[in-house]
């Protein structure tokens, strides 16, 4: 009742406010319901929305103190065993001795010593070429019988083919220059000074022999380039798997130091996590994946914390928010016009997008590096490739030692 009236309690109307100068302390109970005389009187109730907003304003804790988590994972890394190349046996040589038959040449001779032998003399001496003319060409030891140069022709003409007056022509000229000599080198001395006769008339027997020694000599030589190759190729296949060896280990060092980086890139995601990267950031390459995986570890446990704290204080927020009708949506706004704070953890969250696709762009980064681990790697095939192109090379000289062997 009655105008408006400003008091140090808000503006009452001129009955409440000469109630309220009456009422020192104990008239408690009549100033609750000024408010609502007030209300009465200016005809507006109190805004419940506003109210609600400037409650949660007020009572909603401020956002945690720590950096905003972030999506990383656990990655892995793990040296392999060199794997062993695939050497086959065929690096064994085993060669074959090919027999030869017996020389025509040494064969004539024994088959002519042969039949001299027959020829001996009845007091068991050897003959020599005879002293005297005609047609007497050997005598014994003891001079006591004789042998005609008939007697002799058979041998000659059976054994060598060669022919009566060949052997007279030579007896005529040679027999003086042999006198007292043992008959069977005048003979054989005959014999070769008319070898290439004797060759041509058994020509076909010569032939074979000759095309044997060839096949034998190159037997001898293909063996020794076929023993030379495998030589070769054992001290290159020695080399080839070594120098293998040695690069796969320095492909895996360097496929270690990828994943180091790796795990200093995952690191780094986190902010503030105050762990100390100087051995992984050195450049020095000295840092091992068991050290980088070590605090990877340990920031991925700081990004879980921040992330549970995170996860608190948003279902705390979003508890204001009961559904996503336009009234309770504008009451969420209305808290975050309020709170500075408030507003910008809820739009950082917007920010971040969705979770798949962080989850997505990380693996695309993680598989990057893989990727490059991966291409460190030394492979086996193409040191597996030179192997083989030197087994084939022994395997193919083994080939034309056999063909050689076997013909």
């Amino acid at each position: 009742q009655g105008p408006p009236v400003i008091t140090s309690s808000g503006i009452l109307c001129a009955a409440c406010a000469a109630s309220s100068a009456t009422c020192a302390a104990g008239c408690g109970e009549q100033m609750q319901h000024l408010l609502l005389h007030s209300k009465l009187w200016t005809r507006r109730w109190p805004c419940l929305r506003h109210l609600t907003a400037l409650t949660a304003a007020l009572v909603i804790e401020a956002p945690p103190d720590v950096p905003r988590p972030v999506v990383i994972r656990q990655v892995t890394f793990q040296r392999r065993k060199c794997p062993e190349l695939r050497r086959s046996s065929c690096v064994f040589f085993q060669p074959k001795d090919l027999s030869l038959p017996e020389d025509p040449k040494r064969k004539l001779k024994r088959e002519i010593q042969k039949r001299l032998d027959d020829l001996e003399c009845e007091c068991q001496q050897e003959w020599f070429v005879a002293t005297a003319g005609g047609n007497i060409l050997s005598s014994c030891g003891k001079n006591c019988h004789h042998l005609e140069i008939q007697e002799l022709l058979p041998l000659l003409v059976e054994t060598a083919r060669l022919k009566e007056e060949e052997f007279r022509d030579f007896v005529k000229c040679k027999k003086s220059e042999w006198c007292a000599q043992p008959l069977s080198d005048f003979i054989f001395h005959f014999v070769d000074e008319n070898m290439d006769l004797v060759r041509h008339r058994n020509r076909h027997d010569y032939a074979r022999y000759d095309s044997q020694v060839q096949r034998r000599n190159e037997e001898k030589e293909k063996r020794n380039e076929v023993s030379s190759e495998i030589r070769r190729t054992r001290r290159m296949s020695t080399n080839v798997v070594l120098d293998y060896q040695m690069r796969f280990e320095e492909g895996q060092d360097q496929a270690e130091q990828i994943f180091v980086s790796l795990c200093l890139h995952l690191i780094r995601k986190v902010p503030r996590h105050g762990l100390p990267l100087q051995r992984l950031d050195d450049g020095a390459g000295t840092a091992t994946a068991a050290e980088a995986q070590k605090l990877l570890q340990q920031a991925l446990r700081i990004n879980e914390l921040r992330r549970k704290r995170w996860e608190t204080w948003y279902q705390t927020l979003d508890s204001w928010k009961r559904d996503d009708t336009e009234k309770e949506k504008e009451l969420f706004s209305t808290i975050l016009s309020h709170r500075k704070d408030l507003h910008d953890a809820s739009m950082a969250r917007e920010e971040e997008g969705d979770l798949e696709t962080n989850l997505s762009l990380l693996e695309t980064e993680v598989e990057s590096f893989y990727s490059r681990i991966r291409q460190a790697f030394v492979k086996p095939n193409e040191h597996q490739q030179d192997i083989d192109a030197l087994e084939r090379q022994v395997e193919q000289a083994r080939t034309e030692y056999s063909e050689i062997v076997e013909t």
